[in-house]
């Protein structure tokens, strides 16, 4: 077994298990997550990390004990409000390797607002994105939702100038810290992009939803060469190291047009792995950064799992 040991937060995620099946017998891998009790069973003890939410004062210092204590050699945040403190973390524990963006990408992409603008500015095309404020610039409908935030929080349909008001009241999120966007119709793909440290793009994935709750439930592997190119012409214009994620619609009408970007890795992730790549591989420059190919298809489904109490 490689001695390589990987960290990866959010260990409670729905893709962890995959990704402990997948890569157990390659890399020394270790989970940590908040909510201990939501990482898998099929997990081993000595593999799993209790550290506190990203907003308490000793996360830091929790996951650099844990990074000491199993010789971490690589960190894989998959959690957005962790990326600083960890960009933090990296900075002042050179021996850790962090897989992730830089940290001005990482700045501009966790917010929906200015990571549209950041794009737009380096001649990318993105769905039309204003203040909820000013919604009125883009029209109904559309869609509304938090600057910052993950997965479906907060995002919902206004239809009319007078559900702005019934968002606010129901989300609790004011004018300035939403945004409206231009509501695209088309085909909605979750691309992973494998980056190494240099910002080389080594794989394009992308992964067309076919049902979607939250997280991606359904998917499977798309070769649809308008998204390629596109995601081609994202990462040539916004440049990025690490694995990140674009989510983006085809329209109708043939655009590719990204609507959000994850400077983490995604829920897909075991998808991409599945798919014989190895995104640590190709950040850690190993030369094989191959994996034996067991599908492009992903299914989801409850497992349930059942113990004695303590």
């Amino acid at each position: 077994m490689s001695e390589t040991s990987i960290l990866i937060t959010g260990g409670g995620g729905s893709a962890s298990e995959a990704i402990y099946r997948l890569l157990n017998d390659k890399y020394q891998l270790h989970f940590a997550d908040a909510d201990i009790e939501s990482i898998p069973a099929s997990i081993p003890e000595s593999n799993i990390h209790a550290i506190p939410f990203a907003n308490n004062n000793v996360f830091v210092d929790s996951i650099s004990k844990v990074c000491s204590e199993n010789h971490i050699d690589l960190l894989v945040p998959a959690v957005d409000e962790e990326l600083f403190k960890l960009c933090e973390l990296a900075e002042e524990n050179p021996s850790i390797k962090l897989m992730a963006p830089e940290y001005e990408y990482t700045n501009a992409m966790l917010d929906k607002l200015a990571s549209m603008q950041y794009l737009e500015e380096r001649g990318v095309p993105v769905p039309k994105t204003v203040p909820l404020g000013e919604v009125d610039r883009i029209g109904f409908p559309c869609i509304a939702k938090p600057r910052w935030g993950r997965g479906s929080r907060g995002v919902y349909t206004l239809n009319k100038r007078e559900d702005v008001s019934a968002y606010i009241q129901l989300t609790g999120i004011d004018e300035q810290n939403a945004v409206a966007q231009e509501m695209l119709i088309g085909e909605e793909f979750t691309v992973s992009m494998v980056a190494d440290g240099e910002q080389n793009l080594h794989s394009i994935i992308p992964v067309y939803v076919d049902v979607k709750r939250g997280i991606t439930i359904r998917a499977h592997i798309s070769d649809n060469q308008a998204v390629i190119n596109g995601c081609q012409l994202i990462h040539d214009s916004a440049p990025a190291k690490a694995t990140y994620n674009i989510q983006l619609m085809l329209t109708n009408d043939g655009r590719v047009l990204p609507f959000e970007i994850n400077p983490r890795i995604s829920t897909t992730f075991c998808l991409v792995l599945a798919s014989g790549i190895n995104p640590f591989s190709v950040f850690l420059g190993e030369k094989d950064n191959s994996l034996p190919f067991t599908g492009n298809k992903l299914q989801r489904y409850w497992l349930n799992e059942f113990s004695c109490l303590p």
